[in-house]
């Protein structure tokens, strides 16, 4: 069997399953619930707003994590610093 057969042939189970699956009462209900809930405009409003904070979430994390390792580089080079100016200074002495 070549590629393009392989192919055809997943595509043709796939179309299979998906078709079994929307027959399955679980796969049934969970769409009545999902309509249900589309419908809901409270519901949608407060998906999305979660969806939002999700979203800015991600954005002050990296963000945010960028930042304190740029100030953490710079406060262990700034230590690092005065811990060699000063041992300099003792050896001089």
């Amino acid at each position: 069997m070549d590629p393009l057969e392989k192919e055809t042939a997943v595509a043709q189970e796939l179309a299979a399953l998906r078709q079994l699956l929307a027959q399955h009462p679980v796969v049934q209900e969970f769409q009545r619930i999902q309509q249900r809930a589309q419908k809901n405009q409270k519901l949608m409003e407060l998906e999305e707003a979660d969806k939002q904070t999700q979203r800015e979430n991600v954005q002050y994390e990296t963000v945010y994590k960028q930042t304190l390792k740029m100030q953490a580089k710079r406060e262990g080079g700034r230590l690092w610093v005065a811990s060699w100016r000063a041992k300099t200074r003792e050896n001089s002495d």
